[in-house]
C-alpha cells in the first residue's frame, strides 16, 4: 500500500457556504484548496477563501437537463448547450468510486485505477443510448485518487480549451493596432 498518496491539493467544484465549510477543513488538514467560479462570481467569498481560484471556461451548460434520460431512467449530471466534438453537445456523469470496498479492493490492489475503470465502463452502458447524439464523457475518480483514463484524456482537453479561450479573449480584448503605429513599427526613425 505505499502506492497511496495523500491529497494534496483539491478542487472544490462548488459554491457557498458549503466551499467554504470544505476549505476550512481542508486548511485544517494542510490541504491547499482551489475553487472554481463563474464571471458573476469573482467576488463572492468561496473563490477568495481557496488557496487558488480560476474563472471557469464559459461553456454554456446546464445541469441535470430535461428531456435526457439514460437506460436507468436517470439524467445525466450536466450537458453543453454548444457543440463540444464532431458537432455533438457534451454529456457527463461524475462518479467517485470507493477504492476499499469489499467489492472492488482486490482488484484495486493488483491494478491501480481499475475501481475507476470499472465504474467509467458502467456510465458508458448507462448512456450507451444517448451516444448517437451526444459526446458521452463519464468522468470517474477513485477515493484515492486515481482517474479513469478517459477522465485523464478529457481533462488535458479541458484545459486546451480553457487556455484557447483565454487567448482568444486576450486578442478581442488588445486593441488592433493602428496604421500608424504598424508604420512606427516597420520603419522606425
Amino acid at each position: 500500500m505505499s502506492d497511496i498518496k495523500p491529497i494534496k491539493k483539491l478542487l472544490v467544484a462548488n459554491r457557498g457556504e458549503i466551499a467554504i465549510r470544505v476549505f476550512r477543513a481542508c486548511h485544517e488538514m494542510g490541504i491547499k484548496t482551489v475553487a472554481i467560479y463563474s464571471e458573476q462570481d469573482q467576488q463572492q467569498m468561496h473563490r477568495l477563501k481557496a488557496d487558488e481560484s480560476y474563472m471557469t471556461a464559459n461553456i454554456p451548460s446546464m445541469l441535470e437537463p430535461n428531456g435526457l434520460s439514460r437506460i436507468d431512467g436517470k439524467r445525466p449530471d450536466g450537458l453543453t448547450l454548444c457543440p463540444w466534438s464532431h458537432g455533438k453537445n457534451l454529456i457527463w456523469d461524475v462518479t467517485v468510486t470507493d477504492t476499499l470496498c469489499n467489492s472492488k479492493v482486490m482488484n484495486s490492489a493488483v491494478i491501480a485505477g481499475s475501481a475507476a475503470k470499472t465504474a467509467g465502463d458502467c456510465e458508458l452502458t448507462k448512456c450507451c443510448d444517448l451516444s448517437e447524439n451526444y459526446h458521452n464523457q463519464p468522468l470517474t475518480f477513485e477515493t484515492l485518487g486515481s482517474w479513469e483514463p478517459s477522465t485523464t484524456k478529457f481533462d488535458k482537453e479541458l484545459k486546451r480549451k480553457i487556455e484557447q479561450q483565454k487567448t482568444n479573449e486576450k486578442a478581442r480584448k488588445s486593441p488592433s493596432p493602428s496604421l500608424g503605429e504598424i508604420l512606427h513599427q516597420s520603419y522606425p526613425h
